[in-house]
């Protein structure tokens, strides 16, 4: 095991929770498909998008793995595509204020 691959089960068990024989089998499945740094990046887009469960990880990555993205320059590549500038970015708006008048 390279030592990102310990950063990627580091990250799962500080963000998502303990890391069962189940998770680590499916993050390993996830590094297979993708690659160390792409595990760790669809992770950190899941908590980014408050889904912390490794299936919507694993989705991510099964994704990027479609589109042929097999880097981070090529996930930043195709995120400036599409319009963005490569970073994570957190494009949640707080719902606008309610004002009925009645302050409690």
């Amino acid at each position: 095991m390279s030592s990102l691959s310990g950063e990627v089960f580091k990250f799962y068990e500080s963000e998502f929770g303990p890391l069962t024989p189940y998770i680590a089998e499916e993050i390993g499945y996830i590094i297979k498909d993708v690659n160390e740094e792409l595990a760790l990046e669809a992770l950190k887009t899941a908590v980014l998008a408050n889904k912390r469960t490794i299936k919507y990880a694993a989705a991510i990555a099964r994704n990027w793995k479609s589109q042929n993205i097999k880097t981070l320059n090529d996930l930043q590549a195709h995120e400036k595509e599409r319009g963005r500038n490569g970073k994570h970015q957190n494009t949640y708006e707080a719902p606008k204020q309610y004002d009925d008048g009645v302050n409690f």
